[in-house]
């Protein structure tokens, strides 16, 4: 089953007070035990137990036999507070650079290799966005253009077809909250404009194999 077929036309699908309180408590403890900050790499095999399968579930609703490919944490706070703009995520990480034909790009950050794919295997994957806090307008949470994912992928936000500002959408949630996006959906963070915790993860999954000898970073 394709992503595109189950996540909706328009590219994202929330999953409302998804986690049980032992499972945030969890999580809780596990994103004060690491390094975070803006965009924050952790291993897929440090996320806790009762976490990993809980997020199993959910995503497998979208995709059969995805799994989880990356992990990344997002903490933005009175000390650590930041904006991106629109944009769409091109890469992943590899255990390993190999040069394999389609695969390009090749950048390390903080030990881990990172690559642009085909775009094939980024068309076939999602994310998952955890909140760990709510969220509202004054939070510089994720604002999401629904349905920019289909289509020339290479065009930027200035070339979007249509206003992009009159287009896009905030993502306001609660804790608990979970929110589906397909990989190449246009978004972007604002600065948070209060002094309050954001505290978010962002789980990539997907059903692929990496051509060998590539192989996922764990």
């Amino acid at each position: 089953m394709k992503v595109r077929d189950s996540l909706p036309d328009a590219g994202f699908h929330w999953f409302r007070d998804a986690l049980s309180k032992a499972c945030l408590t969890e999580l809780d403890h596990w994103f004060r035990d690491g390094m975070n900050g803006p965009g924050a790499r952790r291993s897929v095999r440090s996320l806790p137990d009762t976490a990993k399968g809980a997020l199993q579930v959910l995503a497998s609703r979208i995709q059969p036999e995805s799994k989880p490919v990356r992990v990344v944490t997002f903490d933005k706070s009175e000390e650590a507070n930041w904006a991106l703009p629109w944009h769409r995520d091109f890469v992943i990480t590899t255990a390993d650079r190999q040069e394999v034909e389609g695969f390009s790009n090749w950048t390390r950050r903080n030990g881990v290799w990172h690559v642009r794919p085909p775009m094939a295997l980024l068309e076939q994957m999602f994310f998952l966005r955890v909140l760990l806090d709510d969220t509202n307008e004054q939070s510089g949470d994720l604002e999401i253009v629904p349905t920019s994912h289909v289509g020339r992928h290479s065009r930027t936000a200035h070339e979007f077809d249509g206003d992009i500002e009159k287009a896009s959408i905030s993502t306001f949630g609660e804790r608990g909250d979970i929110l589906a996006l397909h990989a190449l959906i246009l978004h972007r963070s604002a600065a948070a404009g209060a002094r309050k915790a954001r505290r978010a993860i962002r789980i990539d999954f997907s059903a692929d194999a990496l051509p060998e000898p590539l192989e996922w970073a764990d």
